[in-house]
């Protein structure tokens, strides 16, 4: 299976199984993940994993208390800890995929570095970065359907040169429509600019072109 910026996911893993997905600690709020019971449906987390430029790594996004928030790593050198942060060009929130031998995923980042990856631990089943080869870093990503109220898709994000910039997103028929009636109706003003600019000058000229010729 590939990864679809267009789909949802619930992310988990071989130690807790697939009845418990990462989420938010309700102890902590956004600043620490768990892994946790399903059963309970109103803080599970649906994630989009969002191409960053070119192509080889993602942003990893969801929607938590009506905002949209990435998957990153704390500041301060730990560089163990994932929380949720605002959608940021920073190297906590850039995140690699790569399959385990089992088929499942391995979550690496560039700011912990290629030998930490996201797993959870065996006690409170808090997400970490550990390195070595344990069950809790082998991820599945399963798809769902998109939630209601979703993650816009024009709130996620994706590196560019310059920085970050929104995702682009697909204009259909009656937006294309109001950007060409404003498009005309800018240029058009733009022209009638121009001429009531230009025409005062051209009849100076010719005024001053025709005093010339009577003297």
């Amino acid at each position: 299976m590939s990864i679809s910026p267009s789909s949802f996911y619930l992310l988990t893993n071989n130690y807790t199984g697939p009845d418990h997905s990462l989420k938010v600690n309700p102890l902590s709020g956004k600043s620490h993940l768990l892994v946790a019971d399903d059963d309970s449906t109103s803080n599970v987390l649906y994630w989009q994993f969002n191409f960053l430029w070119p192509k080889t790594k993602y942003h990893i996004c969801t929607e938590y208390a009506h905002s949209i928030f990435c998957l990153d790593i704390k500041g301060g050198g730990d560089k163990t800890v994932p929380h949720l942060a605002v959608p940021a060009d920073d190297t906590g929130s850039y995140w690699s995929a790569q399959k385990w031998d089992d088929g499942t995923w391995k979550l690496t980042n560039d700011y912990s570095g290629p030998d930490l990856h996201l797993d959870v631990y065996s006690d409170t089943l808090q997400a970490f970065m550990a390195d070595g080869h344990h069950m809790g870093q082998h991820w599945t990503l399963t798809p769902v359907e998109k939630p209601e109220p979703g993650c816009p898709k024009s709130a996620a994000v994706q590196s560019t040169n310059a920085g970050f910039s929104f995702q682009p997103f697909a204009l259909n028929a009656g937006l294309f429509a109001l950007v060409m009636i404003i498009a005309l109706l800018v240029f058009g003003s733009g022209k009638s600019v121009i001429r009531r600019f230009r025409a005062p000058q051209l009849q100076y000229v010719e005024e001053r072109k025709v005093a010339l010729d009577d003297a």
